[in-house]
């Protein structure tokens, strides 16, 4: 059983006393705060001040001055949470961040993680749920934040992935560690390098594989273009110059994926599927996020034709 110490810093339950939420409250949500330059306490200490803006119930990370993994609770649990932001939001029976700026090396990520992945299993038990199964479509159960935002629920956030991906921890290894209520360690980074042959994968979403969503639309010099947040970790990370997919790159599908459309044109919610394999040229590591990304250009194409988008969102092609 995980220790959970107290550090409250947000009064109440604000969305259930303000009268947004009621119960039952049949929810566990996964984070990771996005923020890779601050530590439990700044994180705690930040939320003292803006909770009425977006709060949670517990964080997870590593304490350097107890040399130690640990979980805070910040706020009071059974209430709701200003933390997916959309209608899940009131379904919250606990929200968990994970502090990324605390963690620096590997052997302090699988200690906070083995944490992260107890805490929730711990805490979906106080919330009466029996399945533990990650981000099934029934509304009771343990959702991340992707998930939330995937199917209407949330913003346009998709963590904790990318930042579990980045230390090792594959979606499907979350949704296993998760229903077995214990941390396996991380697998060795996918090696994904500068030449290699690959494929843009929905690796936060198997089921989808390789369809995408037009989440926008522009037309440029004569080239069109689309965006597809999810590739770059969220719409906070996208500008056009940098992450616009020209449209001649894709193919339309209907909804199901199967069938391409009759039009081919490329719209805003469109689901698409990329024609051509690209070849990494570049890689970086973003400093907003600390993750890596790299720049693929089309086989066939100049490199005029090519975007950033992140590595752990492709596939090597053999």
């Amino acid at each position: 059983m995980v220790e959970v110490i107290e550090h409250i810093v947000v009064p109440g339950r604000p969305a259930l006393d303000e009268g947004h939420a009621k119960p039952p409250f049949e929810q566990v949500h996964l984070h990771s705060t996005g923020n890779i330059t601050d530590s439990l306490e700044g994180e705690k200490n930040y939320l003292a001040t803006n909770y009425e803006s977006a709060n949670y119930t517990h964080i997870v990370g590593w304490n350097p001055k107890t040399k130690q993994a640990e979980a805070w609770q910040v706020m009071a649990t059974n209430g709701g949470a200003y933390d997916v932001g959309g209608d899940w939001n009131w379904e919250a029976y606990a929200a968990i961040e994970f502090a990324e700026g605390s963690i620096t090396n590997r052997e302090q990520f699988f200690a906070a993680y083995q944490i992260y992945i107890e805490l929730t299993r711990q805490l979906a038990v106080e919330a009466g749920l029996t399945d533990f199964t990650l981000d099934t479509s029934a509304t009771p159960g343990i959702k991340t934040h992707n998930y939330a935002s995937a199917t209407g629920h949330g913003s346009d956030h998709v963590d904790p992935l990318p930042f579990l991906a980045s230390w090792g921890v594959s979606y499907e290894q979350l949704k296993q560690d998760v229903f077995n209520g214990t941390a396996s360690q991380p697998k060795p980074d996918k090696g994904i390098v500068v030449g290699a042959t690959v494929a843009p994968y929905r690796n936060d979403d198997e089921q989808k594989g390789n369809l995408f969503i037009a989440d926008a639309v522009v037309s440029s010099g004569g080239i069109d273009q689309l965006a597809s947040y999810v590739l770059v970790g969220g719409a906070d990370q996208f500008t056009w110059a940098n992450n616009g997919v020209p449209t001649a790159l894709v193919d339309e599908y209907d909804s199901t994926g199967e069938h391409k459309t009759d039009d081919q044109i490329i719209q805003v919610g469109s689901y698409f599927r990329f024609n051509v394999n690209f070849v990494i040229t570049s890689q970086n590591i973003n400093a907003t996020n600390k993750q890596s990304y790299s720049f693929i250009v089309p086989v066939g194409y100049n490199a005029g034709y090519g975007f950033w988008v992140l590595t752990s969102y492709l596939k090597e092609i053999a």
